[in-house]
């Protein structure tokens, strides 16, 4: 066991880290483990941007996984957050809208540079000033998982679309698509992502689930995961960590789903708010 904590240390040394003093939140850290004695290599990306749009009360938070390769993930990463700054322009009011609208073109673009076979999830956290009030907007495709803690509490405010959920399921087979295997088409374990056009034409949406939030002193931290973290960790065991600082947060709980199990790639976005 010793041996294997020694060769995590050596590893953890080569992945992305870093903790920053926020603008529109309080402070955030970023923190990402591979999993290469499972995974050859990083399909796991994220882009954070704060203050975003100019605006010291708006910040950008995202994460991104891959699948089939990284191809779509770095895609999206370099280019998401530039399209929903369009759509906001044309929608000032309306971000639900905008980030919807985003999604599908992001989506659009990715079907133009021939993302056939390639795909990545997508959870996009929007936090901004509305009048009087600290708003969370939480977009997502996929199963990279959002938990909002406040007080004792974790709650889940993304959507895992994955091809064994039943209103996805039920949405699939209404849409002419068919899962088998517990996936779509026998291929694929996620029914909404962002790429993968091979899949568009048998129920596979790039239509974002939306969940808007106002945020109160009672909110203290928002996590942002891909599935590496989620499979092996639950909402509620967040909560031991509350009171530990953004970069170690991400870093215990990394740590925490090696030792559970976990062979994915990790990536882990702690925000203070």
């Amino acid at each position: 066991m010793s041996a294997y904590k020694n060769s995590l240390s050596v590893l953890e040394k080569l992945e992305e880290e870093y903790s920053k003093v926020g603008n529109s939140v309080m402070a955030y850290a970023y923190k990402e483990y591979s999993n290469r004695h499972f995974r050859t290599y990083m399909e796991d990306g994220h882009k954070i941007i704060d203050p975003y749009l100019g605006d010291s009360d708006q910040g950008y938070f995202s994460i991104f996984d891959g699948h089939g390769g990284k191809e779509s993930m770095l895609y999206c990463k370099d280019r998401l957050h530039e399209e929903l700054e369009k759509h906001i322009k044309m929608f000032p009011n309306d971000i639900e809208c905008a980030l919807v609208d985003s999604f599908e073109s992001i989506d659009m673009e990715l079907q133009n540079c021939g993302h056939v076979q390639v795909g990545t999830t997508a959870t996009v956290a929007l936090i901004r000033k509305e009048k009087r009030e600290r708003v969370l907007y939480l977009a997502n495709v996929g199963d990279s998982s959002a938990v909002l803690l406040s007080n004792n509490t974790a709650e889940i405010i993304s959507y895992d679309h994955k091809a064994t959920d039943r209103s996805e399921m039920l949405r699939v087979q209404n849409s002419g698509g068919s899962i088998f295997r517990g996936r779509l088409r026998g291929t694929l374990a996620l029914t909404r992502s962002l790429g993968d056009h091979m899949l568009k034409s048998s129920g596979l949406s790039a239509e974002p689930t939306i969940t808007r939030k106002i945020l109160t002193p009672c909110h203290t931290m928002l996590v942002l995961a891909s599935d590496g973290l989620w499979d092996v960790v639950t909402p509620t065991d967040l909560l031991a960590y509350k009171n530990f600082e953004p970069l170690d947060i991400a870093s215990e709980l990394i740590r925490y789903a090696v030792k559970c199990g976990s062979q994915d790639n990790i990536s882990v976005i702690v925000i203070s708010l």
